[in-house]
């Protein structure tokens, strides 16, 4: 399924980022894109130095807000707290945090342009205890990114299968977002996030697919992995873990909005809102999903849905809107 809104880990490279950038624009596609950060020293190559990454972030920054684009935005991406230090944490929180003094504040016409974060937490146990063996200092990973400033400006955090309840209190009370990535989870045996839990705790929390990690970048299919995984957990002995297809439904859209701030604007069809939207024909020619009708009304329409969730793909879009804009037509 065409995801009409995305947020994207770019590269470590910033031309290589810059051209994701200039793709997206192109193709009139709403998304945060974010050039990848990391210091730490590996036997690939693949980091920068801390100064070098600090000034590539900021001329990311400059380049893309340069395209006076109102559907695509920067955002800072600290890849996670293995492959970056602390200095450069606490660099790139300065870069998105609320002080004027700081020299990376950058403003946007007459006002200062707040930057939105993503990274990902609590993704492997073993990721975890590497975490906190070497910041013995913090209680949990998610102090790591408290003492750094990271949760001081919006920010989204992916996976987040292993938070503790003191955590998850955390992520409430500084109102940090979780993307979901059911796919790549259990691809990479990292375990079964509880997101019924995640929920009930007031944790904003959308879906992602986390390629390559997942393998499938279909919104329809995160949906249906997020259902598949909470009825594991209860399986497992989890109570009152299952999500329901309205429930994955609500993540892929309004919630998946929430997660990333854009709920004022988008998720909905609530009146004043931009209008974002897919149109689908369920019983497209050729499609998988076949034609019969036993309701009527109401109900009728949302079983409509309900097929188009558990059984449509690509060959169910007919077009795709962005801002009111028809960007695609099949």
């Amino acid at each position: 399924m065409v995801p009409t809104t995305a947020c994207y880990f770019g590269s470590l490279h910033l031309e290589g980022t810059m051209k994701l950038v200039k793709y997206v624009v192109e193709h009139k596609q709403r998304a945060l894109v974010g050039k990848v950060s990391m210091n730490v020293e590996n036997d690939v190559g693949y980091y920068n130095k801390t100064d070098k990454e600090l000034q590539e972030v900021e001329q990311f920054i400059k380049r893309v807000l340069s395209y006076k684009n109102e559907l695509v935005q920067p955002i800072i991406t600290p890849r996670f707290a293995v492959s970056c230090s602390n200095e450069l944490m606490c660099g790139l929180s300065k870069t998105s945090g609320r002080d004027t003094n700081v020299a990376f504040r950058i403003k946007f016409y007459t006002k200062l342009y707040e930057y939105k974060q993503k990274s990902h937490i609590g993704k492997q146990k073993k990721e975890i205890e590497y975490v906190l063996e070497t910041n013995p200092e913090c209680a949990s990973y998610t102090e790591v990114y408290q003492r750094c400033g990271i949760f001081n400006s919006p920010c989204i955090m992916a996976h987040a299968v292993h938070l503790t309840e003191d955590e998850m209190s955390e992520f409430n009370v500084r109102q940090v977002s979780v993307a979901h990535c059911p796919a790549s989870n259990t691809r990479l045996n990292s375990g079964l996030c509880p997101v019924r839990k995640l929920l009930d705790r007031g944790i904003r929390v959308g879906l992602g697919t986390d390629i390559s990690g997942g393998d499938n970048a279909s919104m329809l299919d995160a949906m249906r992995r997020a259902m598949d995984v909470s009825l594991h957990l209860a399986m497992m002995g989890q109570p009152h873990t299952t999500l329901d297809w309205k429930e994955a439904f609500y993540l892929a859209t309004l919630g998946g909005a929430r997660a990333l701030r854009l709920e004022d604007k988008i998720g909905s069809f609530d009146i004043g809102k931009q209008f974002d939207a897919l149109l689908i024909d369920v019983y497209a020619m050729g499609g998988p999903i076949d034609k019969y009708d036993y309701n009527s009304g109401e109900d009728q329409l949302v079983e409509l849905v309900q097929r188009f969730v558990y059984l449509g793909d690509d060959r169910n879009i007919r077009q795709v809107y962005v801002n009111g804009e028809t960007i695609k037509k099949f």
